[in-house]
């Protein structure tokens, strides 16, 4: 709560500012050149079109620019559209991935759609097969943050107190006297960290699965109205208190790892690049991601004004 209160003083302070010179205008020449061969051209941050992707990508931005890289940030569709470009490098040439998503993807592209999973849930190995993976896609991958976005299921503070639940081996004895309703989106059932895990890893008996979303509204809501015992969410969601939900423990470590990971084209890639985007990865957490996520989603404010705000306050900014 407290980090949550010092952005939004600097959230607050920012917009001040802003309005406040809202009419003025520079010349661009109050700057000096970051190179004296000059100016650095403009690296293009690619965005995945949801909240969160907006704020990684403003916040690698932001800090890029503050360092005298000159940066933007480029919404894309999808990781079928931001990895290509990626490896060209012409229109983009850093994107905010997710280290086991990402190593799934390129997994798949390099080894072909049957390959068996790589990803895991121990981070190191991880990261180490994803580099490797991208470095036959002219792609190179920084550290990761400590922040995640991984599959997680809730369900209501009052259902985890009624009947002593803090993790997902508890959920599993429980339901064996009382099964219970999952919601989630509608591959589910299908994916096999979502549905299958709850029933091969941790022998939930689940009495029906609801198709609703991914971890969004749909979810949220019909936790807190009864209508599902357990929702899957995403574990960088900085809402779910709002609606009175709590996530429970991953405590055999089934979900494969998702932390937040900056990746740059290799031609792309300076120093300058490396050092600003792994200062940022060093003072993303979870609790951070969470915030950041929560001032845009619950307060409404713009994904560009609360990066900057962060960035502000963690001094990359």
């Amino acid at each position: 709560m407290i980090r949550r209160s010092a952005l939004l003083i600097t959230l607050a302070v920012l917009l001040v500012s802003a309005c406040s010179s809202g009419g003025e205008e520079t010349d661009g020449s109050a700057s000096p050149s970051p190179s004296d061969t000059g100016p650095l051209p403009t690296v293009h941050v690619a965005s995945y079109n949801f909240t969160e992707s907006q704020l990684i990508a403003n916040l690698y931005a932001g800090a890029l620019n503050a360092a005298g890289q000159p940066a933007e940030v480029q919404v894309m569709a999808n990781r079928e559209t931001i990895v290509p470009a990626l490896e060209k490098g012409t229109e983009v040439q850093v994107a905010g991935e997710y280290a086991g998503s990402l190593t799934e993807f390129l997994n798949k592209q390099v080894n072909g759609a049957s390959a068996p999973s790589v990803a895991s849930s121990d981070l190191d190995a991880t990261m180490a097969t994803l580099r490797n993976l991208a470095g036959q896609k002219n792609l190179v991958v920084l550290n990761p943050a400590q922040a995640s976005d991984q599959n997680a299921f809730a369900v209501t503070r009052e259902f985890a107190k009624q009947n002593s639940l803090t993790n997902l081996t508890q959920l599993g004895e429980y339901s064996q006297s009382d099964p219970v309703i999952i919601g989630g989106p509608p591959e589910c059932p299908k994916e096999p960290d979502c549905l299958p895990a709850l029933k091969d890893s941790y022998d939930v008996n689940v009495a029906e699965f609801v198709s609703l979303d991914a971890g969004g509204n749909g979810v949220r809501t019909a936790l807190r109205e009864g209508r599902i015992d357990v929702g899957m969410v995403l574990s960088s969601d900085g809402v779910l208190d709002e609606f009175g939900l709590v996530i429970l423990q991953d405590d055999q470590n089934v979900q494969p790892v998702d932390n937040v990971v900056p990746v740059v084209n290799r031609e792309a890639t300076t120093s300058l690049i490396e050092s600003t985007l792994n200062n940022v990865s060093a003072k993303l957490t979870e609790d951070a991601l969470q915030s950041l996520n929560y001032s845009v989603e619950w307060e409404g404010a713009d994904p560009a004004t609360v990066a900057a705000a962060w960035l502000a306050l963690n001094e990359l900014g």
